[in-house]
């Protein structure tokens, strides 16, 4: 059997966390694993290694350590929501008005904004067809192309932040 196999069959969170990349998960995993097997764990090599020679003791620890390591994964959650939401608060709580009013006023302007550009295009595009100009109707694909431009950089901004959202949902372990 392979190790990452038996891995998930004992410790799921655990061999989720392992594969996942990155910096936090893993070394949290391997913490995991080194108290269930009384072993130093730092690497996926010696995690093997561990995995691969664990007695059954060490599985029904591996089992348990999974357990604690989502209950972890969970508070570091829960700690770095709090985090964000006392953020919030104080900027709502703010007796000026920009720091409390930031968010809602870009949402509000990037809205319009592209409610505008939207509007903008769809009346060239009448005027186009309307006065039967092949000129007209040649620039409307150069002006989409430029309002895509604008709308790319908070568009990416925006698709990325949602990525690692949502990465970091499907990555916490459920409890």
């Amino acid at each position: 059997m392979n190790w990452l196999d038996k891995l998930k069959d004992y410790a799921p969170s655990i061999a989720s966390a392992v594969l996942s990349g990155g910096a936090t998960l893993p070394q949290l995993a391997y913490k995991a694993i080194s108290d269930a097997t009384g072993l130093d764990i730092s690497s996926m090599d010696q995690a093997q290694a561990a995995v691969d020679s664990a007695t059954p003791v060490e599985l029904l620890n591996l089992k348990q350590a999974d357990y604690a390591f989502k209950l972890e994964v969970e508070r570091l959650h829960v700690e770095s929501q709090g985090i964000v939401n006392n953020t919030m608060q104080v900027e709502a709580k703010s007796d000026h008005w920009w720091v409390s009013g930031w968010r809602p006023f870009i949402g509000f302007v990037t809205g319009a904004a592209f409610f505008v550009c939207v509007c903008f295009v769809c009346w060239l595009t009448y005027q186009a067809i309307e006065s039967k100009s092949q000129d007209a109707m040649q620039m409307i694909p150069q002006i989409i192309f430029n309002f895509t431009t604008l709308f790319g950089i908070p568009g990416a901004i925006l698709g990325i932040a949602s990525h690692h959202r949502g990465k970091e949902k499907r990555d916490r372990p459920k409890v």
